[in-house]
């Protein structure tokens, strides 16, 4: 008997939008190639762009800077975090009696990075427009920005907000899916990893400090 390719549902990258279970639940027994390393990426980079606006770095350096020093440290930073929230998440789900795998877990990360696909695209599309002044924060712009560069800065600023908090929600759904679990403990195990690792970073610190007195 011959092993058949699990039935995928067409473009499921717009259907977990608005039916994260039962997206995920396919995604995981097909395979997802290098799509789960490319969704680290673009949410590192996403990041990376909205840290770099909250660091006023429009004001330090050329746009062209901004966006390469971004997507090489972003694309670091996404697969480092997929793979320790993945690691996270997999042993709070053992003990947690979960029954998804390291790599069931690490997929439904990814893809439940999705948004910021768009995150990702809105920052760059207002960088088309706006070049580093994106980047500078409203204070450092003086007493009377231009209106448009504001309505430009509001518009990107709210599509991030409404990109992280869906992929909230995708992460809550599609791990409590992969997981066997309700959408309440899904989210109760999300908020222990969250905490373990607020704990691990909060000693490394500590050592650092330590090290360097």
């Amino acid at each position: 008997m011959t092993a058949t390719t699990p039935h995928l549902s067409p473009k499921p990258w717009l259907r977990i939008w608005i039916h994260p279970r039962s997206t995920v639940r396919e995604l995981l027994v097909a395979p997802s190639g290098l799509t789960i390393w490319v969704l680290a990426m673009v949410s590192g980079i996403g990041q990376s762009l909205v840290q770099g606006a909250q660091n006023n770095v429009g004001a330090k350096a050329p746009v062209l800077t901004i966006l390469s020093v971004s997507a090489l440290v972003g694309a670091i930073w996404g697969l480092l975090q997929l793979h320790v929230l993945a690691l996270l998440l997999y042993l709070v789900g053992r003990w947690t009696s979960g029954k998804a795998t390291f790599q069931q877990v690490r997929a439904v990360i990814a893809w439940a990075e999705i948004p910021h696909v768009v995150l990702v695209a809105s920052w760059l599309l207002g960088t088309v427009f706006f070049g580093r002044l994106l980047f500078v924060n409203t204070e450092a712009l003086g007493a009377s920005p231009p209106p448009a560069l504001l309505f430009g800065m509001m518009l990107v600023y709210l599509t991030s907000l409404v990109c992280l908090s869906w992929s909230f929600v995708i992460l809550v759904q599609g791990l409590a899916e992969a997981q066997g679990m309700s959408a309440w403990k899904s989210l109760g195990s999300i908020l222990t990893a969250g905490l373990m690792l607020g704990v691990v970073a909060l000693l490394v610190v500590t050592i650092a400090i330590g090290v360097t007195r």
